[in-house]
């Protein structure tokens, strides 16, 4: 039995380029997503309230490395350095809440308040961004709390933390020490360390639930220190969260916990739909609440962006060629690579509409080959991508509702080719008859051939219609079912009725949510040329952007890819060739996508989806020139050499302005005098 080559021989010398660019995308998109440190559980702090005889609060004993180890040598510590990290604010919009940190000598003394730090909820209603105290994109990061320099560990080994103006979500508190040569010298000698902190259990501020004992309490209240390491408060990406991420943690946090209160306010990332967040939260699940782990499933979205582009490139234009040079444009726009590095599920809804418009148009331009069920696998799977997008975001719905009139035409074509079949069957029967006009018709080959492709269509133009709006209906129905289901907690706190209201109520609130975007304080609006997604702070710190100014030159390629397009459809060049029907695809699909980032939550993610079709016009030209335009041309090798130059020149000036804007892309901190003039 002779073996079948092996999938990498029987791809061109393009498609095996293609595939190493798009894995050169992956491996170095994975290694920039972001560190991997993570906070741990979290632990919401409550505030005193009205009944509660004393004030609620957190005693930690802290102790140096190795205490009570009898060849540890004790060493005279002072605190250095103190890392805090809190996450959701349960407060009013605009309104404060401060978390104080106080020490003191044991666990009954009266606490010293040594450090307060005030947080805000990152959602500022419209004329409050100004609110003072407000700690700027403090939430889930890390704050650094230089102490005087007289905090020595032996005076004060106890620490008190407690929430004033409203609850608090402490995901971890971290204390540094190291030596000193003397004790009022303001210098410190050797190596940090990380000091020993475990919650205080005799404590009788502990707050506890209604039928809690004290184990369970202290068990729950030591997740604020339950990942201790010295974490990097570099003004980065890497290392940081943006506002949007922040928001969306903010409910993935929310997730996990299982205590509501009716004085709390609570916060959700309302313009994405419950599929998306639990898919951002899986990350989390996996790597920890780490950058890398609420990014993880954005970027693999963004990966599978360039894989069904590229072959969506390929499919469209007919050229191995086309699917490379999308890559490559993909590559050297970096939007992909920043929007990849982005916490929140519109990446996920990119690629599903991708996903799904790759194997609609695969549909439209082959149909259903056999009468089978399994050729309908690409109607099945379109259908599938197209309900799971709108899980996604309900925005997305109208990019789908072009590939659902994409399939309507594939419907149509297919009875075309169904008819065309049959007029041939029922030709060649009639010449049979006429043949042998005396036999007997059901047993003609000629006949039987009629009844056979009648049969044929009739399934095939069945099957299409019942797969696509079954899967997606039905796919929509069940995705938006399940995965609310997690949810269930969160939405019945943002939206009010608990568990007492029914679970559609809360899917079409999720659904609308997506066209009344909440307003994260500090975010650009989507038209932003450079479109900062995280913005640091400091004398040296880094933007991470995701604007059309990045990707200038992929851009202006496919703005002239568009021209080229539409001169051809006008002229009527395309012939038969099945570019007249991409070139309107991806018109209709432009249209479409700009449309939707003039509205929608997460619009950044819309525009960039009106980029990918650009980048297919792109692409288009490219490998037009590339081949040498024989229909643009008179003849000769020498418009070809030239038109394959300028096609070298585009890829080299792109390469220019990705160097310009890689510290754009890749969160690399510069100095803030620059930063802000360029940002603010």
């Amino acid at each position: 039995m002779k073996q079948k080559p092996l999938f990498w021989k029987n791809l061109s010398r393009c498609m095996r380029v293609f595939w190493i660019l798009s894995l050169v995308f992956l491996v170095v998109g994975l290694g920039t997503l972001g560190s991997f440190c993570s906070t741990g559980d979290s632990y919401r702090l409550p505030m005193k309230r009205s009944g509660d005889g004393k004030q609620p609060a957190v005693v930690l004993h802290i102790t140096e490395p190795g205490h009570g180890e009898e060849d540890h040598e004790h060493k005279d510590l002072y605190i250095k350095r103190i890392f805090v990290n809190a996450g959701t604010v349960y407060n009013e919009y605009g309104k404060p809440a401060t978390l104080k940190i106080g020490r003191g000598p044991s666990s009954t003394s009266d606490f010293y308040s040594s450090v307060d730090i005030k947080y805000v909820n990152m959602y500022l209603e419209e004329g409050l961004e100004g609110t003072a105290n407000y700690t700027d994109g403090a939430l889930f990061n890390w704050v650094e709390i230089n102490p005087e320099t007289n905090w020595r560990l032996a005076t004060y080994p106890y620490f008190q933390l407690r929430a004033e103006g409203g609850d608090i979500l402490v995901n971890e508190i971290v204390f540094v020490a190291a030596e000193k040569p003397a004790s009022d010298s303001p210098d410190f000698i050797g190596k940090e360390v990380v000091l020993n902190a475990e919650v205080y259990a005799s404590s009788s501020n502990l707050p506890k639930r209604e039928g809690e004992t004290d184990e369970e309490a202290v068990k729950k209240a030591s997740a604020v220190v339950d990942s201790q390491s010295i974490p990097n408060a570099f003004q980065s990406s890497y290392f940081r969260f943006g506002k949007e991420e922040a928001a969306v943690l903010s409910t993935v946090a929310e997730m996990r916990q299982d205590v509501y209160l009716s004085d709390n306010v609570y916060h959700l990332a309302s313009e994405y739909n419950a599929f998306g967040l639990d898919l951002v939260a899986l990350g989390t699940a996996i790597f920890g609440m780490s950058p890398f782990g609420l990014r993880f499933m954005s970027f693999l979205a963004s990966f599978g962006v360039l894989v069904f582009g590229g072959l969506l490139a390929r499919k469209l234009f007919k050229s191995d060629r086309a699917g490379l040079f999308f890559a490559v444009i993909y590559l050297l726009a970096g939007i992909p690579f920043s929007l990849g590095h982005f916490g929140t599920p519109i990446m996920i809804g990119v690629f599903f509409t991708a996903a799904a418009l790759y194997f609609g148009y695969q549909f439209f331009e082959e149909g259903m080959k056999k009468a089978k069920f399994s050729a309908a696998v690409p109607v099945l799977l379109s259908g599938l991508f197209a309900a799971l997008a709108v899980c996604v975001s309900g925005a997305f719905l109208l990019p789908v509702l072009g590939i659902v009139a994409l399939f309507a035409a594939g419907v149509v074509r297919e009875s075309r080719r169904g008819r065309a079949l049959l007029d041939s069957a029922i030709e060649e029967a009639e010449r049979e008859q006429a043949a042998d006009p005396e036999g007997e018709n059901a047993k003609k080959p000629g006949m039987q051939k009629v009844a056979r492709v009648l049969n044929e269509t009739k399934f095939k133009k069945t099957a299409a219609i019942a797969v696509f709006p079954a899967v997606f209906l039905l796919g929509a129905l069940l995705v938006g079912v399940l995965s609310a289901l997690p949810l269930y907690g969160v939405y019945g706190k943002v939206y009010g009725g608990g568990v007492s209201r029914n679970l559609f109520t809360y899917l079409w609130k999720g659904f609308a949510g997506a066209f009344v975007p909440t307003a994260v304080s500090g975010m650009p609006g989507v038209w932003n040329p450079l479109y900062p997604i995280f913005q640091g702070a400091g004398d040296l710190y880094a933007v991470t952007s995701a604007g059309y100014l990045i990707a200038i030159a992929p851009v202006l390629a496919g703005l002239a890819g568009l021209i080229f397009s539409i001169v051809r459809l006008a002229k009527n060049k395309d012939g038969g060739n099945g570019a007249l029907y991409g070139t309107l695809i991806l018109l209709v699909g432009f249209a479409l996508s700009l449309v939707t980032a003039s509205f929608a939550g997460g619009g950044v993610g819309f525009l960039f989806l009106a980029y990918l079709f650009l980048f297919l016009f792109a692409a288009r030209l490219f490998a037009n020139l590339f081949d040498g335009a024989p229909d643009e041309t008179t003849d000769g090798a020498a418009p070809a050499r030239t038109h394959r130059k300028l096609v070298y020149v585009c890829f080299a000036v792109g390469l220019v302005c990705f160097a310009v804007f890689a510290a754009f892309v890749f969160s690399i901190p510069l100095p803030a005098a620059l930063m802000n003039a360029l940002f603010r």
